[in-house]
């Protein structure tokens, strides 16, 4: 993938997904001036996008299940093993693996900025803006909105006939924190168990997205 580009002098930009958080490390020893910008959300959000439905609640337990040994040894995280976990308690522990290793890799490479996605959500046009001027894009102002403005934030990632507004979002959620009310419980009760509580990543690294 590094290896493609539509032309030349562009920037390459790679979305990853879990797995990869898992080798963030490994693959910036590869490619030391590659810049990246770490995506996450906080542990309410996660519980509720993850474990919404049956086939979330599936995909929650083979993915802690493929990634049980880089879960395992995740510093700070005590060694669980999460295919002896509830849906519940994957969840937490699969968001806690995730923000460890971001934390960790945030604090030895300067080339990566942490970004929540409430931010992104709440200010697309100036986020993406500056989240590109971090890879090196120019984007406008004016290209900015009409980004912000499209379909892509107006339609759901997943569904793109479907319309999803952040309104339609917030919503959701809100159903959500009733429904998955004891595993929000159970959730909340690992991360506590496990002594994370307070797991946040560095507020310096966040992106700037005033405009």
């Amino acid at each position: 993938l590094l290896g493609r580009r539509y032309s030349g002098d562009e920037a390459i930009i790679v979305k990853g997904n879990v797995p990869v958080n898992f080798m963030l490390q490994q693959l910036l020893a590869l490619h030391s001036e590659s810049r990246g910008l770490l995506l996450y959300t906080g542990l309410e959000r996660y519980v509720l996008s993850v474990l919404k439905t049956p086939m979330h609640r599936r995909w929650v337990g083979n993915v802690s299940g493929q990634l049980a040994g880089g879960i395992h040894v995740t510093p700070g995280l005590g060694q669980p093993d999460p295919r002896q976990l509830t849906p519940a308690q994957a969840a937490a522990c699969l968001w806690a693996a995730q923000m460890l290793r971001f934390r960790a890799a945030l604090d030895q490479n300067p080339s990566l900025r942490s970004l929540d996605c409430e931010v992104f959500f709440s200010n697309p046009a100036a986020t993406l803006t500056n989240s590109l001027r971090h890879f090196g894009v120019t984007l406008s102002s004016s290209e900015a909105d009409d980004i912000a403005a499209s379909e892509l934030f107006s339609h759901h990632a997943k569904d793109t006939a479907r319309q999803y507004s952040r309104d339609q979002r917030e919503q959701e959620l809100e159903q959500l924190r009733s429904t998955l009310a004891d595993d929000l419980d159970a959730a909340r009760q690992w991360i506590e168990d496990a002594g994370l509580s307070d797991l946040t990543l560095p507020e310096a690294s966040a992106v700037d997205h005033s405009r």
